[in-house]
């Protein structure tokens, strides 16, 4: 990705899911079939069990409609 885009009102919520993303980075890889991810910001979370987990589907939800936005464009760049 290019450059992870986030809302300014989101920046501590970022940095926990950045430390919780290399936290997954040392968990042995398997298999998630489903999963949900409550109050997911900017996505970072949710690319991370795609990459490292292997999950085929996730759902994120966010209260704030700036961080669905954001999660909806990192996700979807190539």
């Amino acid at each position: 990705m290019a450059h992870w885009q986030h809302p300014d009102e989101m920046k501590r919520h970022t940095q926990d899911g950045c430390q919780l993303a290399a936290i997954m980075k040392t968990v042995p890889p398997r298999k998630i079939i489903k999963a949900i991810d409550v109050g997911c910001g900017d996505g970072i979370i949710i690319f991370e069990m795609l990459r490292l987990h292997k999950a085929t589907q996730i759902i994120g939800l966010d209260i704030l409609s700036g961080a669905i936005k954001a999660a909806q464009n990192n996700l979807s760049e190539p």
